[in-house]
C-alpha cells in the first residue's frame, strides 16, 4: 500500500524564520513543502529571537497549514529556600514575583544554592507568550552524630535515636541538633544540613 503525500503551509511572526522538518532545513517563512508523507512530523520554526517546535500531523492530499508567533515566554519559579539561576555563562535574574522573560524555545537552566551544596539542571521548553512553571523540592539528605559516650540525639526538638546515629534522613537547611548523654549532659549546636551528608562527633569530656 502506498503511503499519502500532503503539503504544509508555514507562516511565523515575524516572517523569515528558518524551518526544519525532522530534522531537514527547508527554508524561511512563509514556506510552503511539498510532498510530505502523512503522519506526524517534527517541526522547528526558528527565528532570532527563538524558536518554537510542534509536532503537526499530515494528511493525505491535503495542505496542512501552520501559523507560529516567535516572542518571548515567561518562566515562574517557586522554591522553599534562595536559588540563583544561569544558563550556560549568562546569569538569569528573577522579578519580584519570582519570574523571567525568556526567549521562547529549549533552555537548559541552572538552578544552584551554593550554601545547601544544590546544583540541578532543568531541560525547560518555553512557549510564546505562555507561563512555565517550575517547583523545586527541598530536598533530603542524611545526618550521622556519633559521641564519646552513649547518648541520645534530638533534631529539631524531635527524637531521633540514640548514638551513634548513622545516616539519618533530614531535610536540607538550619537544623538544630541537641545530644544528650546518659549522665545528663547536653551539647547544642546549629548545624546547616547541605545535599551531602552531614557528620557530627561530640566529646563529652570536652567543656
Amino acid at each position: 500500500m502506498t503511503t499519502g503525500i500532503g503539503r504544509l503551509q508555514i507562516e511565523s511572526s515575524p516572517t523569515g524564520a528558518q524551518v526544519s522538518i525532522d530534522g531537514k532545513e527547508r527554508g524561511m517563512t512563509p514556506l510552503t513543502v511539498e510532498g510530505l508523507t502523512a503522519g506526524p512530523h517534527k517541526v522547528v520554526v526558528h527565528g532570532k529571537d527563538g524558536s518554537v517546535q510542534q509536532t503537526v500531523a499530515i494528511t493525505a492530499g491535503e495542505t496542512t497549514r501552520l501559523s507560529e508567533s516567535i516572542y518571548s515566554g515567561w518562566l515562574h519559579v517557586t522554591a522553599p529556600f534562595e536559588v540563583q539561576l544561569s544558563e550556560g555563562a549568562n546569569s538569569i535574574r528573577l522579578d519580584d514575583s519570582n519570574q523571567v522573560l525568556l526567549a521562547p524555545g529549549p533552555h537548559d537552566v541552572r538552578f544552584e544554592n551554593r550554601t545547601l551544596g544544590l546544583r540541578e539542571v532543568r531541560h525547560i521548553d518555553i512557549r510564546p507568550g505562555e507561563t512555565t512553571a517550575v517547583s523545586l523540592e527541598k530536598p533530603m539528605s542524611h545526618i550521622t552524630v556519633t559521641a564519646s559516650e552513649p547518648a541520645t540525639v534530638l533534631i529539631d526538638g524531635q527524637p531521633a535515636g540514640e548514638t551513634p546515629l548513622t545516616d539519618f534522613a533530614v531535610a536540607v537547611g538550619s537544623r538544630d541538633v541537641t545530644v544528650t548523654s546518659a549522665s545528663g549532659v547536653v551539647r547544642h549546636q546549629t548545624i546547616t544540613v547541605k545535599v551531602q551528608s552531614s557528620t557530627i562527633d561530640v566529646d563529652f569530656s570536652k567543656p
